[in-house]
C-alpha cells in the first residue's frame, strides 16, 4: 500500500487548524489534499495527538485481516502460493518402459492406450511429456499421399 507523504504530526496541525476555525477549503488548498482526504482524517483522528496516531495504526495493523485468508501483517504471501498436487511421475515412468520394453515398435500413443487399459488416469498430452521425459524416442509417422 502507498505510504502517505504526510506526517502523524502534520496530519494532526492541519485537522487542529479545522478546529481552531479555519475555512476547509483554505485547509486543503494550502495543505494540497482533498476535502474529502481532510474529512477521512478527521473522521479517524479527530482530536488525537501524533503518538496517538501512531498508536491507533499499529493496533489497526496489529488487527488486520488478510483478504486472503492469512491473519497478521507478518505472515509472507510465499505460504499462500500454488502447491501443486501432483504425485510423482515415477511409477509412470517405469510402466511406460515397460511397455516399451515388451512392445518394441510402439509410440506414445499406443502406450497411452495400454496405460489407460491398465486404469491409469492419464491424458495424451500427459502420456508424450512423460514418454519424450525418460529418454524414449518419437517414431515419426510416415507421411500420406
Amino acid at each position: 500500500m502507498k505510504t502517505s507523504k504526510f506526517s502523524d504530526a502534520h496530519k494532526a496541525f492541519i485537522l487542529k487548524q479545522g478546529d481552531d476555525g479555519m475555512q476547509v477549503d483554505e485547509i486543503c488548498r494550502k495543505a494540497g489534499i482533498s476535502q474529502a482526504t481532510y474529512f477521512n482524517w478527521r473522521k479517524k483522528y479527530a482530536g488525537l495527538l501524533p503518538d496517538e496516531m501512531r498508536r491507533s495504526k499499529a493496533l489497526e495493523d496489529e488487527n488486520y485481516i488478510d483478504p486472503t485468508g492469512l491473519q497478521g501483517p507478518d505472515v509472507r504471501h510465499v505460504d499462500s502460493r500454488y502447491k501443486s498436487r501432483r504425485t510423482g511421475l515415477a511409477p509412470l515412468e517405469r510402466r511406460i518402459k515397460e511397455i516399451c520394453e515388451t512392445r518394441v515398435g510402439y509410440g506414445y500413443r499406443r502406450v497411452h492406450v495400454y496405460l489407460c487399459c491398465d486404469v491409469w488416469e492419464i491424458n495424451m498430452r500427459k502420456t508424450r511429456i512423460v514418454y519424450n521425459g525418460s529418454g524414449l524416442p518419437l517414431h515419426k509417422r510416415p507421411e500420406r499421399w
